[in-house]
């Protein structure tokens, strides 16, 4: 959801996991909020919302980084990386065992 917020230039208050930390930049297209709970995102948020000026600067920020065909080309090479890793486990495998895994060439 942090990329599709980013192509539609939304910036993104978000908990540095997964690979939020790789794709959001702190005060360029969005906040990465450290603390547990929901106290330190409201205040992350509510900072945003009294800052538009700030806030629009990271919009036009992000919406010049990201763009839904560098996305789906991102997403593109992902899937094709999982199948080619998919499909070398399972030539693998026992030749008993491949038919458990669907040919998804």
């Amino acid at each position: 959801m942090v990329l599709e917020a980013l192509a539609c230039g939304t910036p993104v208050v978000a908990t540095p996991v997964g690979v939020v930390n790789t794709i959001l930049k702190e005060g360029v297209n969005g906040v990465i909020v450290a603390g547990d709970g929901e106290k330190p995102m409201a205040r992350a948020i509510t900072q945003m919302l009294k800052a538009p000026g700030d806030t629009q600067a990271m919009i036009r920020k992000t919406v010049t980084g990201f763009d839904w065909r560098s996305i789906a080309a991102s997403m593109t090479e992902t899937y094709r990386e999982l199948l080619d890793r998919r499909n070398a486990i399972g030539n693998a495998l026992p030749a008993a065992s491949r038919h458990a895994l669907p040919n998804l060439k």
